[in-house]
This record gives C-alpha cells, sequence and structure tokens, in this order.
C-alpha cells in the first residue's frame, strides 16, 4: 500500500519473532503477514547461515560431544523451530534443520524433536510412496509433524539441500495437516513463538 520498510527494522523483528512488531510491519506495507514473513526469512537467511556456520564449533561443545545430540526443539544457535529433518548416509544419523538460520543439529532417532516422546504407539511415521526417500513424522502426544529425507534412499552423493526438498514434498505436509498434525513451527515460519 505504499509504507516503506527498513530491511533492518524487519530483520530484528522477524530474528527477535516479535510478532505484534511484524503485524504492523505488514500492515504498513500492505501486505499478508505470512507473505512478509516468508520474504523476510528467504533474505536473511543467506546471512544468518554464513554466521550461525562460524558457531559450529561452539555447538559441537554445547552438545557434549562430536555430533552430540541437542534435545530441544528449537535452534541450539538462534531459538527458532526445526522445519525439516535428514536422515544421513551412511550410518543413519538424523538431524533436524533450523528454519531460519539453516543450522543442523543431530537428533535421537524414534524420538519427537518437538516434545521428545518416543513411544512407538504415539510416536511413528508413514510414507506416500515406500519406495521415495521422503516421509512424514507424527506424534499422538503434541500433535505436530516433521518431514524428513533420508539420503541413503537418494540416488545421488550431492549435498542434500533441505529447502528444496521441502518444496517437492509440499505434499506431506497436506497429508498430515489433513490427519490434523501440526506443522512443526508453532507460529509464522521463521518466528518464534
Amino acid at each position: 500500500s505504499g509504507g516503506k520498510l527498513s530491511l533492518t527494522e524487519l530483520a530484528g523483528a522477524v530474528f527477535r519473532g516479535v510478532q505484534e512488531l511484524i503485524a504492523q510491519l505488514a500492515r504498513r506495507v500492505g501486505l499478508p503477514q505470512r507473505l512478509l514473513v516468508w520474504l523476510a526469512t528467504l533474505t536473511l537467511r543467506p546471512f544468518l547461515a554464513a554466521a550461525a556456520r562460524s558457531l559450529e564449533a561452539h555447538l559441537q561443545k554445547l552438545a557434549g560431544r562430536e555430533g552430540g545430540s541437542w534435545l530441544h526443539a528449537y535452534c541450539p544457535v538462534c531459538g527458532h523451530d526445526p522445519f525439516m529433518a535428514i536422515t544421513l548416509r551412511p550410518e543413519g544419523r538424523c538431524q533436524v534443520e533450523c528454519s531460519l538460520c539453516a543450522t543442523r543439529w543431530e537428533v535421537r532417532r524414534g524420538r519427537c524433536v518437538f516434545c521428545g516422546n518416543e513411544d512407538k504407539d504415539s510416536y511413528r511415521f508413514f510414507y506416500y510412496d515406500l519406495e521415495a526417500p521422503y516421509r512424514v513424522s507424527v506424534c499422538d502426544k503434541c500433535h505436530r509433524y516433521i518431514k524428513g529425507a533420508d539420503e541413503r534412499k537418494m540416488v545421488s552423493d550431492k549435498q542434500v539441500v533441505l529447502q528444496a526438498e521441502d518444496v517437492a514434498t509440499l505434499y506431506l505436509g497436506v497429508l498430515a495437516r489433513r490427519k490434523r498434525y501440526k506443522p512443526p513451527w508453532t507460529a509464522l515460519p521463521g518466528v518464534k513463538a
């Protein structure tokens, strides 16, 4: 609607997760809040990812050992929610990736990243296609889901870009939401709850 927006102001609001300010900025520029956050996240992500990479050694110490598990439902670098999981080749370790800064951290397989549920009857996964490298893990305790990609089932040895895999698996998110599970983010994507 013609309002001006400072990228610094928007970046600060999204990074800190101040929903009231984000709503105010969205009204100022006449965009839906989700669209503004999505655009801001796409803009910020490369810069935050570069900054987060410089903290990798500290993250490993924080986890207690190299490749250790971070047992919280938020990014150890910026505090935002994970958006997707990946099972790594060849050993099958599982990591999740932050929705904002692209930090990856190892999590325990067979355990809900959001609430810690390990009960096999209430924490499970489903596939759309058994041969595909994609699945959705769902939790009946916290009612959240997270999509996952399995490198071991992928044809190529190239590095998997989870942002691209997220788009390629939109249908899995639709299936999970139809089953009444909530997406990995608790608020707007890239915004702290």
